[in-house]
């Protein structure tokens, strides 16, 4: 085993899961919601769990040598470090996604977009690695260091901590879900200002939307684990927050 295939071996196994988010866009397409949601957290803790450590090892163990060894590569090593920084930026807003889908606070149109773009991005950039880094390895190395650096890279991909999909409190969620409440309250206020009829129905739907799904994890997720107290307190919400949630359904179809 050299270092140049390990590079193709890891990228073949991103290409395979990558094909496999066909089903999943086809999934949001559908709309199909609390299924859709479980598969794109997975997917977002298999992005972190995955492809992060790939690329750290690639800037901890593969450019700075290529860098030193290879000054006419210095263009392309920089595109490919140009790479890392747009996909890990990427890699953030798929894993804020992921929660706020499973909250109900993203859209499935918002999950395709991501999802179709990461991707591309990931895509292309693996197809570029695997045109630049082989030559510049096979022609820099020698026997004995790519055995050393394959070492240090299978030591660090053995060794990389688990990031998972960061699971924010129910009291920090609840903060940034009542936040969402509010701004599409107030773009409905001003689009019914400016006259903007369209506008201030999308911004209620989404309001309404968002609302719905907030009181439905509200009632399976967060009552349930106050006991007793949550039992008593479902009682007597339900009668109230059900014909309030009905009647926003009611006028988004108006």
């Amino acid at each position: 085993m050299s270092l140049t295939r390990q590079l193709r071996d890891e990228h073949d196994q991103i290409r395979r899961r990558l094909r496999e988010w066909d089903d999943l866009l086809v999934e949001l397409e559908r709309g199909v919601g609390t299924f859709a949601a479980l598969r794109l957290k997975e997917e977002a803790q298999w992005v972190c769990s995955e492809v992060l450590p790939h690329l750290d090892a690639e800037e901890s163990v593969v450019f700075p040598l290529l860098s030193e060894r290879e000054p006419e590569g210095s263009v392309t090593l920089q595109r490919l470090s140009d790479d890392h920084a747009q996909l890990r930026e990427l890699i953030a807003q798929l894993t804020e996604l992921a929660w706020k889908r499973q909250l109900g606070t993203a859209t499935n149109l918002q999950a395709q977009e991501l999802l179709k773009t990461f991707r591309w991005r990931l895509l292309d950039h693996i197809a570029r690695e695997d045109g630049a880094l082989p030559p510049l390895l096979l022609q820099t190395l020698s026997a004995d260091e790519d055995a050393e650096l394959l070492r240090r890279w299978q030591e660090q991909i053995a060794s990389a901590p688990s990031q998972p999909v960061p699971s924010p409190t129910l009291t920090d969620l609840n903060g940034r879900i009542h936040a969402w409440l509010d701004e599409c309250l107030l773009r409905h206020l001003e689009a019914l200002t400016a006259l903007d009829l369209e506008g201030a129905k999308n911004w209620w739907r989404k309001f309404a939307d968002a609302l719905i799904a907030h009181a439905q994890v509200e009632d399976s997720v967060a009552l349930p684990f106050t006991n007793d107290w949550a039992t008593s307190l479902k009682a007597v919400s339900r009668p109230f927050l059900m014909p309030s949630t009905k009647a926003l359904s009611e006028c988004c179809d108006r």
